[in-house]
């Protein structure tokens, strides 16, 4: 049970870490599209 539950835990910080990976580089790459386009 405890395997269990850090592995679901890990597999959720993980996709955290993607989506807020993702936020910042629409922050970054919206900006450079809008000058540059």
């Amino acid at each position: 049970m405890r395997n269990n539950t850090n592995k679901s835990k890990r597999i959720v910080r993980i996709i955290c870490i993607i989506l807020a990976a993702l936020f910042l580089l629409s922050l970054i790459i919206v900006p450079l599209i809008y000058v540059f386009g």
